[in-house]
């Protein structure tokens, strides 16, 4: 087999594994009456939570820090 005969049989294998991806998502989201989309709206909520939980945390951290260098001035 030729270089090129492998490259096409190695680009047919991905979109032939892409497209029985797809068809199980598909698959997925009729079984549970969901569209492919609403995984993706969940994660992203999941990933707006989190980042509004970091920055809570960064600024909890924040006026701890201050608090410590105004008992420090205070000394």
């Amino acid at each position: 087999m030729t270089s090129e005969r492998l490259t096409k049989d190695i680009i047919l294998l991905g979109v032939a594994q892409r497209k029985r991806n797809e068809g199980q998502a598909l698959y997925n989201a009729k079984d549970k009456r969901r569209t492919p989309l609403h995984g993706q709206r969940m994660r992203q909520k999941d990933e707006e939570k989190e980042r509004g939980r970091v920055r809570e945390r960064e600024e909890e951290e924040e006026e701890e820090e201050e608090e410590e260098e105004g008992k420090r001035v205070r000394k």
